[in-house]
């Protein structure tokens, strides 16, 4: 990450596709860190941080084809059939 952004428009860590979320555990209870990783460049980050290597998170329609829930559903039946057993 090369710096921190002056233009609010700007293309940041909080809009990018290779942000990811940490998580912390506390015994039972976990909850999200304050940082941020970088996927891409494998370091921490700020949701205010910029660099070169920004893309845009895409919104990929999720497949609920009737062929493919058909096919959920006798996964399902056989996840069930072998705890039965």
């Amino acid at each position: 990450m090369n710096g921190k952004s002056t233009n609010p428009k700007s293309k940041t860590c909080k809009s990018c596709a290779f942000r990811a979320q940490i998580y912390r555990k506390y015994g039972y209870y976990i909850s999200p860190f304050k940082r941020y990783f970088c996927t891409e460049t494998d370091k921490y980050t700020e949701l205010t941080d910029t660099c070169d290597r920004w893309q845009k998170k895409s919104n990929a329609d999720p497949d609920l084809s009737p062929e493919r829930l058909d096919k959920a559903e006798e996964d399902m039946k056989a996840i069930i059939d072998i705890l039965k057993t």
